[in-house]
């Protein structure tokens, strides 16, 4: 994908399918629900490290959705993460 636009970022991956079971919440995948529980925990006392201006971009991100949302300009579509 080629872009004059700085701000769009893509992920394409491809690959054969695993027939494994999935459990899913958000953006985590795991096998299993057990998985997914120790996933959540992990993330949620800060085990996955952080990414350099990562909180201030979501907070950014954050704030203008809240503005679109109190001027009544949010689509009906976008849906809350």
């Amino acid at each position: 994908v080629l872009s004059t636009r700085p701000e769009i970022r893509v992920l394409a991956a491809f690959g054969q399918p695993l027939r494994e079971p999935i459990a899913q919440h958000g953006p985590f995948v795991m096998n299993t629900r057990e998985e997914l529980m120790q996933c959540l925990r992990d993330y949620n006392n800060g085990e996955f490290g952080t990414i350099d201006g990562g909180d201030e971009e979501m907070k950014q991100n954050l704030r203008a959705r809240m503005v679109l949302k109190m001027s009544g300009r949010w689509a009906k579509d976008n849906k809350d993460i």
